[in-house]
């Protein structure tokens, strides 16, 4: 596990980078979440909090991974090649990075969870539920998606554009697909999922795909 954990920090800029990750922002999440419940309705904080993980985590990876499989982009490349364990460190932080996210996405869903079913007294809605999941699984592949993009292309104009752009598409994705085409909403929680998973292997498949031909390139 200190192996897996130490590939995945030589990709941050900075040592501060672990405090921002793993107290920083899982706290501002816990404090806007409950300290937000003090302005606004419990609807509003749980359709806002999968948009609000989805701009953090855009953040962090444009300071973790940006650029990483952009072309032209040698840097990365180049000291990966130095190691002849280099493929192995990034698969491993690789893989730590999407468990992270994961952990993050299970541990915010069991939270809106619980306290949805304590203010309500024990009744839980579960229309509101069922919309909230609908609009994390969204968020998370969205995120994917995001992801993709921020770390094939180091410009940092695009990322924010693709950043704020998806932002706003969680919310009307599930609109559309309710309402246009009167899905069921556990079976869009179920296609965002797969299309999640989809996208975060085909991601990892193809950022070692980029680190195996710098090998042979070089």
């Amino acid at each position: 596990m200190k192996k897996y954990l130490q590939s995945y920090h030589a990709f941050f800029p900075r040592s501060y980078m672990k405090w921002i990750i793993y107290l920083v922002y899982p706290a501002s999440m816990f404090a806007l979440f409950f300290g937000g419940q003090l302005l606004f309705d419990m609807m509003v904080l749980m359709l806002m909090m999968p948009t609000v993980m989805l701009a953090v985590e855009c953040m962090i990876d444009m300071f973790v991974f940006s650029g990483f499989a952009a072309k032209g982009n040698a840097g990365r490349m180049e000291y990966m090649m130095a190691s002849a364990k280099g493929r192995g460190m990034v698969n491993r932080a690789l893989a730590v990075d999407w468990i992270r996210r994961l952990l993050y996405l299970l541990v915010l869903a069991a939270v809106v969870y619980v306290a949805s079913l304590a203010k309500q007294g024990g009744e839980l809605d579960e229309m509101l539920i069922k919309l909230f999941f609908c609009v994390l699984t969204s968020a998370a592949f969205l995120m994917s998606v995001a992801l993709w993009i921020i770390r094939v292309i180091d410009n940092r104009a695009v990322q924010y554009g693709v950043m704020y752009m998806l932002l706003s598409l969680p919310a009307w994705v599930i609109m559309l697909l309710t309402k246009q085409f009167e899905m069921d909403m556990k079976w869009i929680c179920l296609v965002f999922i797969v299309l999640f998973v989809i996208s975060v292997a085909g991601q990892i498949w193809f950022l070692m795909k980029k680190v195996k031909e710098g090998y042979y390139d070089a």
